[in-house]
């Protein structure tokens, strides 16, 4: 369906909030009874004295011009361009004759202009001046023009000569010129009573009004159709805001009048009665700058003023504009992102700033606030209730998709949601944490930038930073399908140089470093940028800019496509090769070696014995280290980098143990890079004992509470979830601290729960439960990190400590895993100081995994373990050391912990199961391998739901250890049968299938960095190859638990009727794989009170 055919009437009412207490104006109908020009008509008889436009003189003094001569004026303007159409006889040779205008003309007489033109029964074509002959001769051409009005200036009669001399030769006809009415020549001294009026033919609704063109941000502006239905959509839009708009004065002196926006205040002061503030009539026009405008709008005395950014930052450096901001209503900005610091600061100082968001297509898209209200939150917005919005809240980022519906249409449809044709806008917003319905705009879908291990960058907000050097005039961020981002700068006129000289564009790159580290603090880990991926334009390929002023994005990289390729190239062959490999590979200089390349990549000071990962080394660092150790190594010994472990730097997280190991592997010590299990036994022993030492002794005073009141760790993770929401479900729990760490991002704790609770199927509500306190808490520290008064409440108050948070990474050795086991000592000493008569009871959950090593015959039983059994993965050694701090204290102190080893928990209530854990991983590498693996081996995976329901039940235990897994197992062949089935790929024998696994990996031996990072987004089981060796070594002697201790702890899991997997859960765990894009791209559309689409791969 073309957009130009969606109408339906009547058009539904609006909310009556509009001209409650003017006295000059008279409400319009809306509902498309009359069109916008049969409205003028209707306000010359009802609202004829209600001001229009107000303006200031030189002296300051105010002039309004009024409905009855406005209509006089627009009558005038009508007159006029009939009349220069009609002398060229060219009005018979089309329906609707489109007059463009191509001029700088003062705002008021442009808009008069523009409806004398719409009045007279024609379409008017609004063209920036702005563009290219070029581009106006393609839009001029496309739109085969009747007449052009262009302005005086010798600049636009230039432009009009250069683009229809284009024209010659083109299949349309060249179309005849005039110059645009003057302001005089459409207003009179207001002294006459009678004027000729128009002949008027009434037009359809779907009759074409006006045409704008977008700024060509890709190639030449494409043009966009205003009919008349639109219009009266368009002109209804501030009746939703929930504010009266009648009568205030919103200021148009910087707004072109040829933009979208311009022409959307036209519709609202025929709407609703605004009145819009300009520059005084005068040809030429009044050049508008920050200072003109602001005087302007003062001397008109304006309410609200619509501006493009780079007014407000230009006023923000003034003290006494920021004064005469205050005054205002509303200070709102689109077309572009306001400087966080100027936002910032503006508000502080009590500027009502917020953000105008709309475009040509749609209209205007946010909600203007409340008069004066000044909100922290200034660059969020409210989705106006005219218009069907659909957004993904359950992502982090979405697209915004606009369904028609009677009260709003879009002007275009490009895409398809389910068999409805709707508006995929291509913005990506972000909702906000703790404020459900405002939402931030990130940036482009065309934009953001996918890289080869599937993490996305979006280069908006990052580029407003960089842009805000004085170094840099604009930057492009690039990297898709590359492993990391890189950016490409066009410096500032004033520091133009030629980058080929490395030693100046060393300099720059030293220039802009503080602003790039200042980006690279607000970026994700995969978006930042490394000091090597800054490249520099050169004066000999200059950017392309739109007419709005930022660079065309994918003009510029393709443009420089050559010179980003070479510099991945270069990046991933050399990763800063002036670090040089030592003389010898002694210990100390080993040890330098490591130390200058950690340095180098991190970019930021870690002592020999930090934890590299606490200190923020991600996954991309780690593999730059490694391979500029790898480089090395092959650079000046002879030794086999092959049989180096991919996961060296989390083995080794330390300056000082990774160089103990490039040490010895120099020197062929250790050419299995691998360490002794004999030394992770002492390691993990050592570990107990510097976590067991000196507990503190029970002081109790109080009586133990009747009812029970349960911390809980980690309950923004997937088990935590569900968890709190069966503890809140709880008749006899009076109260839960949820508890889990900052967010380095800065999200609220609210908005993280509700999302979390949201992912698995659950209320969100629950999170606001008067039960629930979400607590944010740094376990590590003896305080948790907690105010004085907080952390004695709990202290206080609590009788159930669940121990719940627990990083999952199979490849961090045990070092890195220290801070978690720190936690647990923090959280045994918070419960052995309580004043309760007992200590409360504390729940860790601890792993299966620690039957790494089991090779005992029979079931494993529901007591401690050797060390040597859990050895082998820092994960299974942490839980074990936890474990066994837990048994010292409950010998040494009145402390009755319980240990609860979960097993493999199998997805939520809606299917939820995290596709960065194993088995999400092996399906998707097998739907990649074209093969599922098959083994003799028995399942206890449990749902959630049952284990959660389960552990709430074990709070009442006194038994040290039980296990937690499914009572009734399953066959691993029985479930692969299943996924077999419903993802149409066979099965083959596990070590078959891991064979294949292996052939892939022994494929990176000599891959690149981004080549490796781009077959672990294909098949992401390589990253846990370790993990999946471990399986098929145990194949014939498959892990059995005993559950008798836990049977006999929860009525759940002795259930006679609890049910066993099916293949109804294999299905409901594929369809939420599928739905989250993790197998598939299947579109499906929600259409549940219209407003939210699932998944926004739907849009074709």
């Amino acid at each position: 369906m073309a957009a130009n055919n969606y109408v339906s009437l009547p058009i539904p009412a609006p909310p009556q909030t509009q001209a409650l207490n003017s006295p000059t104006f008279i409400l319009p109908p809306l509902d498309g009874s009359l069109t916008l020009p049969e409205i003028c008509d209707f306000h010359l008889k009802h609202s004829p004295n209600h001001p229009v436009f107000v303006y200031a003189d030189e002296l300051g003094t105010t002039r309004s011009i009024v409905w009855h001569e406005v209509v006089r004026g627009l009558y005038q303007a009508g007159h006029i361009v009939r009349s220069r159409v009609e002398a060229e006889g060219l009005e018979p040779a089309r329906e609707i004759p489109i007059v463009a205008l191509l001029c700088l003309s003062d705002t008021i007489t442009y808009l008069t202009t523009v409806f004398g033109i719409i009045r007279a029964g024609y379409a008017a074509f609004l063209i920036s001046p702005r563009n290219s002959p070029a581009a106006v001769a393609h839009l001029l051409s496309t739109r085969a023009v009747t007449h052009i009005l262009i302005g005086t200036e010798q600049s636009l009669q230039n432009l009009a000569t250069v683009s229809l001399d284009m024209i010659k030769g083109r299949a349309t006809e060249r179309p005849t010129v005039s110059f645009m009415p003057l302001f005089d020549e459409l207003y009179s001294d207001g002294k006459e009573t009678t004027f000729d009026r128009l002949p008027f033919k009434r037009p359809s609704m779907n009759d074409l009004a006006i045409i704008l063109h977008s700024s060509g941000s890709t190639a030449f502006p494409k043009t966009i159709n205003w009919n008349h239905y639109r219009m009266l959509q368009f002109a209804a839009q501030p009746y939703y805001w929930g504010r009266d708009m009648t009568g205030k004065r919103v200021s148009c002196h910087g707004m072109p009048m040829f933009h979208g926006m311009g022409m959307i205040y036209s519709c609202w002061l025929v709407a609703c009665g605004i009145t819009v503030t300009a520059f005084r009539p005068s040809s030429p026009a009044t050049t508008p700058n920050p200072e003109s405008i602001i005087k302007g709008l003062m001397d008109s005395k304006s309410d609200i003023i619509v501006c493009a950014p780079s007014l407000i930052e230009a006023w923000s450096l003034d003290p006494n504009h920021v004064a005469s901001l205050k005054k205002l209503e509303n200070v709102a900005y689109g077309g572009g992102p306001l400087s966080q610091q100027v936002g910032d600061g503006l508000i502080e100082q009590g500027v009502p700033i917020s953000i105008a968001y709309g475009m040509t297509e749609i209209g205007c898209i946010s909600v203007l606030p409340s008069s004066g209200e000044v909100d922290r939150d200034w660059d969020y917005f409210k989705i106006s209730k005219q218009m069907k919005a659909s957004l993904n809240v359950d992502q982090d980022v979405s697209e915004l998709v606009f369904i028609p519906h009677p009260a709003h249409a879009p002007c275009v449809f490009n895409s398809k949601g389910g068999d409805m044709d709707v508006y995929a806008t291509g913005d990506l917003l972000m909702p906000h944490p703790e404020r459900p319905g405002l939402w931030k705009i990130l940036g482009r879908v065309d934009d953001q930038i996918t890289h080869s291990n599937g993490e996305k960058t979006n280069p908006g907000p990052l580029e407003n930073i960089l842009n805000q050097d004085p170094h840099v005039r604009s930057s492009v961020m690039f990297g898709r399908g590359q492993f990391n981002a890189g950016v490409l700068i066009d410096p500032a006129p004033e520091h133009i140089f030629d980058p080929a000289q490395g030693t100046l564009l060393g300099e720059f790159r030293n220039k802009i470093w503080p602003t790039i580290q200042r980006m690279n603090d607000y970026a994700p880990q995969q978006s930042r940028v490394f000091k090597e991926m800054i490249l520099v334009a050169s004066s000999s390929k200059p950017f392309f800019y739109t007419i709005k002023g930022p660079p065309r994005r994918q003009a510029v990289i393709d443009s420089y496509g050559p010179e980003i390729m070479a510099l991945y190239a270069t990046v991933d062959e050399t990763s800063q090769s002036h670090v040089e490999p030592p003389t010898s590979w002694s210990d100390s200089d080993s040890l330098d070696f490591v130390r200058t390349t950690v340095s180098n990549v991190m970019n930021q000071p870690v002592g020999d014995t930090d934890d590299l990962f606490q200190h923020g080394c991600d996954s991309l660092q780690a593999t730059w280290i490694r391979n500029l150790i790898l480089q090395a190594l092959r650079k000046s010994t002879q030794s086999n980098t092959r049989l180096v472990s991919a996961n060296i730097v989390y083995e080794h997280p330390s300056i000082l143990t990774l160089a103990t190991f490039v040490c010895q592997f120099a020197l062929s010590i250790a050419q299995n890079g691998h360490r002794k299990s004999a030394n992770r036994v002492e390691e993990m022993l050592t570990m107990v004992k510097a976590y067991s030492q000196g507990f503190p002794k029970h002081r109790p005073s109080i009586a133990t509470p009747a009812k029970d009141v349960v911390m809980v760790t980690g309950t923004t993770g997937s088990f935590g979830s569900v968890l709190l929401a069966e503890l809140v479900a709880c008749n006899d729990v009076t109260r839960v601290f949820a508890v889990n760490r900052k967010d380095p991002g800065g999200t609220m704790l609210s908005g993280r729960q509700e999302a979390a609770l949201e992912r698995q199927g659950l209320n969100r509500a629950i999170a606001t439960s008067p039960k629930v306190t979400l607590v944010e808490a740094d376990l590590r520290r003896c305080d948790l990190g907690l105010p004085a008064d907080v952390l004695k409440s709990i202290r206080s108050s609590v009788t159930h400590i669940i121990h719940n948070a627990w990083r999952v990474d199979f490849n961090l050795a045990l070092q890195s895993f220290e801070p978690h086991v720190k936690g647990v000592r923090n959280l045994i000493d918070l419960a052995l100081t309580s004043p309760h008569a007992n200590p409360p009871h504390l729940l860790f959950m601890s792993s299966v995994g620690v039957f790494r090593q089991y090779q005992t015959v029979g079931p494993a039983k529901e007591s401690p373990i050797e060390p040597k059994v859990a050895a082998g993965s820092g994960y299974s050694e942490a839980k074990w050391v936890s474990e066994k701090i837990f048994e010292i204290a409950a010998d040494e102190t009145p402390l009755k912990p319980t240990i609860i080893r979960v097993g493999q928990i199998c997805g939520g209530p809606n299917g939820f199961w995290n596709d960065k854990e194993w088995l999400p991983s092996l399906i998707r590498s097998s739907v990649y391998m074209k093969c599922l693996p098959s083994i003799e081996q028995l399942v206890e995976w449990i749902p959630s739901a049952i284990a959660a329901k389960a552990v709430t039940e074990m709070r009442r235990l006194s038994t040290r250890i039980v296990h937690l897994a499914h009572p009734r197992p399953i066959s691993w062949s029985t479930l692969f049968e299943a996924f077999s089935d419903t993802l149409n790929i066979p099965l083959v024998p596990f070590a078959e299938w891991l064979a294949r696994l292996e052939k892939s990996r022994e494929a990176l031996a000599t891959a690149s960095a981004e080549e490796e990072a781009k077959a672990i987004r294909n098949n992401p089981a390589l990253r846990l190859i370790e993990f999946f060796r471990g399986i098929s070594s145990h194949e014939a002697t498959s892990l059995s638990l005993s559950l008798d201790e836990a049977e006999k702890a929860s009525e759940t899991l002795r259930d006679e009727n609890l049910s066993q997997l099916s293949v109804a859960d294999v299905k409901l765990w594929v369809s939420y794989w599928r739905g989250t894009g993790s197998l598939s791209q299947d579109e499906y559309l929600s259409t549940a009170d219209g407003n939210y689409i699932s998944d926004t791969n739907r849009i074709q």
